[in-house]
């Protein structure tokens, strides 16, 4: 049995990056605002008005600055990153949501 240290501490200076909290935050709402009108669709027999669509419009408009501040939250220094890349692939993830929806629906 190998010989452990019993405090295996690391100062650092680094902190949690505010932007990729906020973005990983909104990635959710974004997600999570996909997921009910998705389910709205459904039960509305995907006859919706167009408020609806335009809260769709709304959404990848927020989504397109979400991925901007998640990619400068990656380029934060002196920050932990495991959050901001978190932040950037929900961000991803939701776009992919929400703009196929769009283009599908475009067809």
């Amino acid at each position: 049995m190998p010989f452990r240290k019993k405090n295996r501490f690391k100062f650092t200076e680094k902190t949690q990056s505010k932007k990729g909290i906020v973005a990983l935050c909104v990635a959710g709402v974004l997600l999570l605002l996909y997921i009910i009108m998705i389910y709205l669709a459904y039960r509305a027999k995907g006859q919706l008005s167009t408020y609806y669509g335009s809260v769709g419009i709304l959404a990848i408009l927020i989504l397109l600055v979400n991925l901007v501040v998640s990619f400068q939250s990656t380029r934060e220094e002196n920050s932990f990153q495991l959050i901001p890349h978190i932040a950037l692939i929900a961000t991803i993830l939701a776009g992919v949501c929400w703009i196929g929806t769009f283009v599908l629906g475009m067809r």
